[in-house]
């Protein structure tokens, strides 16, 4: 036994001799150990390489990296197994960290309310979907990973795509692309936008282009809304045959009906955001009705 063993383990390796494997492993390593041995005996001896975790004598599990070698006498007879194995426990630690980091971001990226998908760059292929992005084209990731835009998507958006990824690509930075009307299988017609983010490898190369997409198709539609709802304000205003003025909190004119600007001779781009006081009204009558307007906001 090597004396390495005792910082590895904190056995001593008096400790160790002539005492079963099989006391310091559990029924999974245990398990693993026969299944290499096993391997070891019907390759001829070759070495075989396995994971096991040993308790350590303070009571913790070390994690192992191991590798087991048949041993021979003298007349070419098997005589034993060499056991070498060093302390990959951190190593394993940091794996489970990384696992858990991936599978958190996975899961936020995998639910956030946008489509979300990655290209390599190297080969023009598509390896990531989120759900978002499934459900919007009808698709699903563990199928279309691996596939290119033009087996996937719309000619348009293919285009529009491939547009961005040029862009990103000779540019090196995030883009933002301009909305789009698409029709989508299924769908009525649909308003979208994107944005490119670019990916780079340890070697400062982009790998990778992350493509961010917003269905807008609600949101312009109420923008449509409230600007027919404002025009349509505006033209009952202007056929009032009233001065009709919006004043704000500051006292400057928010906006004033074609009438109004047809009495004081201005035009609306003229009033608008000025002072109402200082530019209508006369200035004996000023600091009194600018007293009562405060009082009444």
């Amino acid at each position: 036994v090597s004396p390495r063993t005792a910082a590895i383990l904190g056995f001593e390796p008096s400790e160790l001799v002539d005492r079963p494997i099989y006391e310091f492993l559990d029924d999974e390593a245990g398990k693993a150990f026969e299944r290499c041995i096993r391997e070891c005996r019907n390759n001829g001896g070759s070495t075989e390489l396995f994971n096991c975790t040993i308790l350590h004598s303070a009571g913790h599990n070390v994690v192992l990296e191991s590798s087991l070698c048949r041993r021979y006498d003298e007349f070419g007879m098997g005589s034993g197994y060499r056991l070498v194995s060093r302390d990959v426990t951190e190593r394993e630690k940091a794996y489970q960290g990384l696992f858990k980091w991936k599978s958190f971001l996975n899961s936020v990226v995998m639910n956030i309310p946008a489509m979300v998908l990655v290209k390599e760059v190297k080969k023009g292929t598509y390896i990531y979907f989120n759900r978002e992005m499934e459900e919007f084209f009808s698709i699903c990731w563990s199928s279309a990973a691996g596939k290119m835009g033009c087996e996937l998507f719309p000619d348009r958006l293919v285009e529009y795509l491939v547009s961005g990824d040029r862009e990103v690509a000779g540019t090196g930075s995030p883009v933002s692309m301009p909305e789009m009307k698409l029709k989508v299988p299924g769908r009525d017609e649909r308003i979208i936008r994107s944005r490119k983010v670019p990916i780079f490898g340890m070697d400062n190369n982009l790998e990778y282009i992350l493509t961010l997409l917003e269905d807008i198709t609600e949101e312009k539609e109420a923008e449509e809304r409230i600007i027919a709802q404002r025009d349509q304000a505006q033209s009952y205003l202007d056929l009032a045959g009233v001065m009709i003025a919006v004043i704000d909190r500051k006292g400057c004119v928010s906006c004033i009906n074609r009438h109004g600007c047809s009495m004081l001779g201005v035009r609306e781009d003229e009033l608008t955001g000025k002072d109402w006081f200082e530019s209508v009204i006369p200035p004996g009558m000023r600091e009194r009705l600018r007293k009562q307007y405060s009082r009444i906001i």
